[in-house]
């Protein structure tokens, strides 16, 4: 569960405007980004097409992410936090899912946001040769995973 408060803040300055975590995440959306990368010492940066893309923001402080941690994290998952060193939680809007990841690394507290596709994409599309696909397709019953890059 989110805390509204921490979601709904300002969270970084962009182009003079403030932005919440919540027009943050919108902004992965409307973007099609697949990730949002947080570290201290950094602007907010995007996963667009493959590509890294750095937006024109104040850089990121313990500040901004501490206010992350308020914002998606339970008791355990900040106490979890503070034995391990990192954590990863699911935050879900009404048609998007989130996978929020924070560690601590040398330079200090890092994170990636990253967006969890709803959309179950045809195996044609995922690039195997026809030579794998058509015995797959012939299963009737039991279990074939297919696991690789998210």
């Amino acid at each position: 569960m989110v805390n509204a408060k921490a979601y709904d803040s300002p969270f970084v300055q962009f182009r003079e405007r403030p932005l919440s975590l919540r027009q943050i995440l919108t902004g992965m959306v409307d973007a099609r980004a697949t990730d949002f990368y947080m570290r201290v010492g950094e602007p907010v940066v995007y996963k667009v097409d493959d590509k890294v893309v750095r937006y024109d923001t104040e850089r990121l402080t313990d500040r901004h992410m501490r206010q992350v941690m308020a914002a998606f994290f339970t008791e355990s998952d900040n106490e979890r936090f503070r034995q391990r060193r990192e954590v990863d939680t699911v935050h879900a809007e009404a048609e998007v899912r989130y996978r929020v990841h924070l560690a601590t690394g040398n330079h200090g507290i890092y994170g990636v946001i990253r967006r969890i596709s709803q959309d179950i994409m045809p195996i044609e599309t995922l690039g195997f040769p026809i030579k794998a696909i058509e015995p797959l397709k012939k299963l009737r019953s039991g279990l074939v995973l297919i696991a690789g890059a998210t």
